[in-house]
């Protein structure tokens, strides 16, 4: 579910009425949000996975690529 989506089902939700459309909507946010977030945490480990960078090492006292 694409954010136009949630979007347009969350108005469709509303419609319904204030009481009926707040339930809804509240049912979908959810959704919405633990797709928004996997996709999230995918993306980011994806661009960690190619992240390089350099740390010391203080035992041997210098720099090391990682």
């Amino acid at each position: 579910m694409n954010r136009e989506d949630a979007v347009k089902a969350i108005k469709e939700a509303y419609e319904k009425g204030y009481h009926d459309g707040f339930g809804d909507a509240c049912d979908l946010i959810p959704t919405y949000l633990t797709e928004f977030i996997s996709n999230l945490i995918s993306e980011l480990k994806e661009r960690a996975k190619e992240a390089k960078c350099e740390v010391f090492d203080m035992e041997d006292e210098e720099w090391k690529a990682v």
